[in-house]
């Protein structure tokens, strides 16, 4: 080989060495799947219409009748809401008398089962996200009106037989609160009893100043005159 053609050799190979360095070929380039693009999920609709029933109107108290509450909910296509959907229920009754609840809905309907311990006019607001419904309802004592039979035994007192509205017994353990009140309805003592065949027994203290004997029970009041011996 002539010396001119061994120099062009070494050229070529030179070229090519240089080439293979390039940064292009020298660069690794790692071979990763593409990213998931993440979305958030579709929100349910709002609340668009409701109704609201309360079933019955009135209870009696002591007689373990409930109110039925219910919400039947739908979005903006008439459906019912997504189960699940938060529903919140306040109630107020007299004297401050208060309650809260809160439900989620099953095929757009939330439910409630109350027993009011306060006789009087109730009013429940029922509310899920925008949406708002009120309604009333009405419990009374069934208690009945006569005046309760009252025996002293020296400072034993017997008061009853109780009875509600019906003539029937209250059931054993039902609380009765039992208050001595002066002249002028200060309070001078108090307890409670729980009945027994429709009575209430107790032990009572010497109270000279004691005017009236107050006793509640299942939302009614009944005052009486202290006769204690």
């Amino acid at each position: 080989m002539t010396r001119r053609a061994a120099a062009a050799l070494v050229g070529v190979l030179l070229a090519g060495l240089v080439a293979c360095q390039r940064p292009a070929d020298l660069m690794l380039v790692p071979q990763t799947a593409p990213l998931p693009v993440r979305t958030a999920p579709n929100p349910p609709p709002p609340v668009a219409r409701g109704t609201l029933s309360l079933t019955p109107d009135v209870v009696r108290i002591g007689r373990r009748e409930p109110w039925a509450l219910s919400a039947t909910l739908t979005d903006t296509a008439g459906t019912p809401v997504r189960d699940g959907t938060l529903v919140t229920l306040t109630g107020r009754g007299p004297g401050g008398a208060e309650l809260v609840a809160a439900r989620v809905t099953v095929n757009g309907e939330a439910r409630w089962t109350l027993l009011p311990d306060t006789a009087g006019t109730w009013t429940l607001d029922v509310h899920a996200g925008t949406w708002h419904a009120q309604t009333r309802g009405v419990a009374r004592s069934a208690l009945l009106g006569g005046v309760p039979p009252l025996l002293w035994a020296g400072d034993r007192l017997r008061i009853g037989p109780l009875t509600w509205d019906d003539g029937a017994l209250p059931d054993d353990g039902t609380p009765v609160e039992i208050a001595a009140l002066d002249a002028r309805g200060g309070g001078l003592w108090s307890t409670r009893g729980f009945t027994v065949q429709g009575r209430v027994d107790m032990d009572t203290p010497p109270l000279r100043g004691a005017r009236t004997l107050r006793l509640a029970v299942a939302g009614a009041v009944v005052t009486l005159p202290w006769t204690q011996p």
